[in-house]
């Protein structure tokens, strides 16, 4: 059996205020693809130290907290402006309710938000599901888990 550990590697560990951790998030190799879960307020600046910075082909947000999604729109430019890319970060969102809200805090530095983005609904996505944890963490906030299921492996994020 493979370790699925060697899918996963950890960009930061800390909280909201833990700054010398950086933000909690992680790229997974799933599918073929790097996964970034989460892209916080200091995630832009770590993968730039890490020269990690072109690597996700797509991403999954939990929640729209800033220490979650601060730094997701200058990832973004990043592959445009610095890489050149024309092929656009795939953002993988589990339900209706949470596309709308995404697409909408992307709106606001990103217009039309689907030049630099492409949407796509979870469950096109094999071996890739959602935990609703809406109300868990702030009652009025959508978020959710992940889990990254491949052959004998399962990641929970």
């Amino acid at each position: 059996m493979k370790n699925p550990l060697h899918n996963i590697r950890f960009i930061g560990t800390g909280g909201a205020f833990d700054f010398e951790y950086y933000n909690s998030s992680a790229i997974i190799r799933h599918q073929g693809e790097n996964v970034l879960i989460d892209c916080g307020n200091r995630i832009y600046s770590r993968l730039r130290e890490l020269g990690l910075a072109g690597l996700p082909d797509a991403a999954v947000i939990t929640h729209l907290h800033d220490d979650h999604v601060g730094s997701l729109v200058s990832l973004i430019a990043h592959r445009i402006y610095i890489e050149k890319r024309s092929e656009r970060l795939r953002l993988y969102y589990p339900d209706e309710d949470f596309r709308q809200v995404l697409h909408e805090f992307l709106s606001f530095a990103l217009r039309p938000v689907e030049s630099y983005v492409q949407l796509v609904p979870l469950r096109q996505i094999p071996g890739l599901k959602n935990i609703n944890t809406s109300g868990r963490h702030v009652d009025w906030m959508p978020s959710h888990a992940y889990i990254f299921e491949e052959k004998e492996n399962r990641i929970i994020f």
